[in-house]
């Protein structure tokens, strides 16, 4: 799992570096839509989960 993370996290750096140089300031609004869409995935889940409370994985 750390390795996976390892390359994960250097890959986001290595493409934010190549998506800076070919985008601009513009890569900024992108990261933003990005990020918010990621959040309300990440709320739809919760509330996924909340409503359906089961025991166990």
């Amino acid at each position: 799992m750390l390795s996976i993370a390892g390359v994960i996290g250097a890959g986001l750096f290595v493409g934010s570096g190549h998506a800076i140089a070919e985008a601009g300031p513009a890569v900024l609004l992108a990261y933003a839509a990005a990020g918010t869409l990621v959040v309300l995935v990440m709320r739809m889940l919760a509330e996924m989960a909340v409503a359906s409370p089961d025991t166990g994985s």
